[in-house]
């Protein structure tokens, strides 16, 4: 399965069409990050900078969007898959489902974050040293197992989303247990790959934005991350796609 995820596209008649909408939306996110960056870095107008993140943002959502689409589409067919068209009205619905649900939950993890540290930390200035220390090397751990746990069940959890298209589909993790446990070898397997293949991505693009000290320099940085996020997209759609069992997924 693994090895179909980096070929299957190719069967797309389309598929030159579909990339190129989609590098278009990719470069457009990209250099209007760096551009961001690279005026907040030589000092220019504080306009100029929310200018540029703001329309990174806009594009951020049909840029995620895309993705969850592909998803979908990856998951309703078997062979000969074809790909579906940057809609954009339909793609920004989806991404801004993706994106709103994503900082609802970040968000709530940070406060029960914060809550969890700061209480022992509370505990100690007044006295409870002991105590308070042990509250807050178990607050750490549940932190950190938190971050685990919700890094394993986010594939499934975006092919819930994918299929149904409510934001509380990022709240079923009982349904989603069910899920993995039906085909734990396939479903490791495919974190592991998607994990693998966003770690490299990280790095790429975290050497490309030390090199954005220009704009020429920049365009050429976001030439490159565009091609790759392309390409990238659609690995990781049918990674996530294929990781668990479509039909076993309930409305």
């Amino acid at each position: 399965m693994m090895e179909k995820a980096f070929t299957y596209m190719l069967k797309d008649s389309m598929l030159k069409e579909k990339a190129l909408c989609y590098f278009v939306l990719a470069f457009g996110v990209d250099y209007l990050i760096k551009l961001g960056n690279f005026y907040a870095n030589n000092n220019y107008s504080l306009i100029y900078i929310i200018c540029a993140f703001v329309f990174a943002l806009i594009l951020y959502i049909p840029f995620y969007g895309y993705l969850v689409a592909c998803i979908k589409a990856i998951m309703e067919q078997d062979d000969n898959i074809v790909l579906p068209l940057l809609n954009f009205g339909k793609t920004f619905i989806f991404g801004l489902k993706y994106l709103l649900a994503c900082m609802i939950i970040g968000l709530l993890y940070a406060i029960i974050s914060v809550v969890v540290i700061v209480v022992p930390i509370a505990l100690m200035s007044v006295g409870y040293t002991i105590l308070g220390i042990i509250l807050f090397i178990l607050a750490i751990l549940l932190v950190i197992f938190s971050i685990i746990t919700l890094m394993v069940y986010s594939p499934v959890l975006v092919c819930i989303f994918a299929k149904t298209g409510w934001m509380t589909s990022f709240c079923r993790f009982i349904r989603a247990t069910k899920l993995i446990k039906n085909t734990p070898s396939q479903y490791f397997i495919s974190l592991l790959v998607y994990v693998g293949i966003a770690m490299i991505v990280g790095v790429i693009d975290t050497i490309a934005s030390l090199f954005a000290w220009n704009i020429p320099v920049m365009i050429t940085g976001s030439l490159v991350s565009a091609a790759l996020a392309t390409f990238v997209v659609f690995v990781t759609s049918y990674i996530i796609a294929k990781c668990v069992d479509y039909r076993l997924i309930e409305e």
